[in-house]
């Protein structure tokens, strides 16, 4: 269906006619109690084998204009049963069809069905640290994540956000994408599996899959790029996702260079190609996780203009270069969720959790620092004497193991790339200056 609604190729549409019978055929039977049963705790082989072709059947009715296979698309997904123990990749590829059929026939019961499944994952022990899912839901002996399901995770968040405009779930897309999902990537570009638990990442040898996890990946990328890095609106064209590429619409093209972490901030540059008059201006989204430092055109400061989360710029030029500066904002998440920034540490009290610095959930990983991640790796960060870096988040400790008075550097796991490292740790613990 996807190569249908590209090439238009009738042969195409003809075999997933053949196909989508088959299903109309089949739900009966795979919607038999006796069929649930045998697949009930499959897993991988499991029910969703079956539901995961909602996308397929919902794609078939608005090409074919046969509204019959979404008719059979929404009986199938109701056999769908809770996340339990099952393979994540399959349940959430059944997600995403059922948020295509929301689209298809607007029935609000199918987008309420989806969020709340959603609702469900974010406030599970199946959503990890790095914004991503397990591979399999429900199974603490099997700690590792799963590219396919980090793709499928980012891309239902996005769509969520687009449906919907709750702003939690494009933070969650992103999270997911600037950490899990880049972490997920192997230095050959495959995405696959990596040992890992809310704790850090291990070491393994690698486990690309490219027969899936690395197709699923890429298009993912794609996706990302062309519908939800950029959005166009009445007044102009908004920039969602700061990401290194070029972009274009009838209106506007530009493209975004990042300039890396600098003491204090992130700067990106956007170079305006080509505007054409009256298209309106760009608008640059302001994220949760920071403020403006700065915003020039052409070396000249702009003063600030914001509207609903975004920085006017109205009107732009062919040739134009944008420059804005993010202050990125610091906080600790505890594990039981609760956010708080350094400035709350004190009495020397050591808390436990995961350093967020603006997008990046920040890291140390054995090949930049055995000795930080040397047993008993339980050590104390001081946060008052952190201080950002070319190179990163540096900061002081004392090792758990041994009276000490160190350096280490913290970095975005989504820099810390399999790369023959052993061992990346993420859950750490913070505090002031002041010793227990």
């Amino acid at each position: 269906m996807q190569y249908y609604k590209i090439y238009h190729d009738e042969s195409a549409l003809a075999a997933a006619r053949k196909l989508g019978d088959f299903f109309i055929g089949a739900y009966a039977v795979c919607s038999s109690p006796t069929v649930l049963k045998r697949m009930e705790g499959g897993q991988a082989v499991g029910i969703i084998c079956f539901t995961q072709y909602i996308e397929g059947l919902v794609l078939l009715s608005e090409f074919s204009k046969d509204p019959k296979y979404a008719a059979i698309a929404a009986k199938t997904y109701k056999i769908l049963p809770s996340r339990g123990k099952q393979h994540s990749h399959g349940y959430l590829s059944t997600l995403r069809g059922i948020l295509m059929l929301y689209q298809y026939d607007h029935q609000q019961v199918h987008l309420d069905f989806v969020r709340e499944q959603y609702r469900d994952l974010v406030h599970s022990d199946d959503y990890t640290a790095f914004g991503s899912v397990r591979e399999y839901f429900g199974h603490t002996d099997v700690d590792r994540d799963e590219g396919c399901s980090t793709a499928d995770f980012l891309r239902l968040s996005f769509d969520l956000y687009k449906l919907t405009k709750n702003p939690d779930y494009f933070n969650r897309g992103e999270f997911a994408l600037f950490n899990a999902f880049y972490f997920n990537q192997y230095k050959t570009g495959d995405f696959g599996h990596h040992i890992l638990n809310n704790e850090g990442a291990f070491t393994d040898y690698m486990h690309a899959s490219w027969w899936c996890c690395t197709m699923h990946g890429l298009r993912a990328m794609y996706e990302i790029k062309n519908r939800y890095a950029t959005e166009e609106f009445e007044g102009g064209t908004k920039l969602n996702l700061y990401i290194e590429s070029s972009y274009s619409n009838k209106n506007i093209s530009f493209s975004v260079d990042r300039k890396g972490l600098q003491i204090g901030s992130e700067t990106f540059q956007i170079r305006i190609k080509s505007s054409q008059i009256g298209g309106g201006g760009i608008f640059l989204r302001i994220p949760e996780y920071a403020t403006i430092a700065d915003i020039s055109i052409n070396g000249q400061a702009r003063p600030l203009t914001v509207s609903n989360g975004y920085a006017k710029i109205e009107s732009v030029n062919t040739g134009d270069l944008i420059q804005v500066s993010f202050k990125y904002l610091v906080k600790i998440i505890e594990e039981n969720k609760n956010i708080i920034s350094p400035e709350q540490l004190s009495n020397g009290k050591p808390v436990k959790g995961f350093l967020h610095y603006g997008p990046y959930l920040m890291g140390v990983d054995n090949k930049t620092d055995e000795v930080f991640t040397s047993e008993p790796n339980d050590n104390i960060i001081y946060l008052d004497h952190a201080m950002l870096t070319g190179a990163g988040y540096s900061v002081r400790y004392r090792h758990g193991g041994f009276p000490s008075d160190l350096s280490t550097i913290l970095k975005p796991v989504s820099e810390l790339t399999f790369n023959g490292h052993g061992y990346v740790m993420v859950r750490m613990f913070f505090a002031d200056h002041k010793r227990p």
